[in-house]
């Protein structure tokens, strides 16, 4: 079970890093489904999100709004395929225009509310991931790719597994979900998804 708990951890925890939350808004829940849901863009596709409805906006502009994460689809070790959907994780980016000519850039916030629980499903098992704090970092971002690092936590999250429950600080879950990595950008006015070699995480704008 411990073997579980550990691969439930790896992957969901790769869903709630990229993203970064802000306050939820209660008429969000029925925020529209990016099309990528589906699996039908490949890694790196800059048109990921832009069939999801709306107008396609470039990734500068993605990246300075709030979003509410709803699923993502990732890649547990080097075989468990893990999924996550649904739960309370907000995510707001603000950029920052460069004034020197270097990348463009700005910060992020992750916060998870602690109420209602990502649904993970890893290798036929299904759980339930629990996010009770904030991360807080930075990015740089070179035409649609996006660098993530993360800079401080707080708070913690709750994993249940078959009974079992497993609890870690916000500072394992960062250091779980390395959020320190790049992703593919990729947005309408209405959604957002990012793409990085083993997960990719889909989210809806609030």
């Amino acid at each position: 079970m411990k073997r579980v708990l550990n691969g439930f951890l790896a992957v969901s925890l790769l869903a709630t890093a990229a993203c970064s939350g802000a306050e939820p808004n209660p008429a969000t829940d029925d925020s529209p489904t990016p099309a990528s849901a589906s699996g039908g863009s490949s890694p790196g596709s800059s048109s990921a999100s832009g069939s999801a409805g709306g107008l396609y906006r470039p990734a500068a502009e993605c990246l300075n709004h709030r979003y509410r994460l709803l699923r993502f689809v990732a890649v547990g070790g080097t075989e468990a395929h893990g999924t996550g959907e649904g739960g309370d994780v907000y995510a707001t980016f603000s950029n920052q225009d460069p004034s020197d000519g270097n990348a463009a850039g700005g910060l992020y916030l992750l916060e998870g509310r602690g109420k209602d629980p990502i649904k993970l499903t890893l290798a036929g098992s299904k759980g339930d991931l629990t996010v009770d704090g904030t991360a807080e970092g930075t990015y740089e971002l070179q035409g649609s790719q996006a660098t993530f690092t993360s800079t401080t936590s707080a708070g913690s999250a709750t994993l249940e597994v078959g009974g079992q429950t497993q609890k870690m600080s916000m500072a394992d879950v960062v250091a779980i979900v390395a959020p320190n990595g790049s992703a593919q950008v990729a947005c309408t006015d209405k959604a957002l998804t990012l793409t990085a070699q083993s997960v990719r995480f889909e989210l809806a704008r609030v």
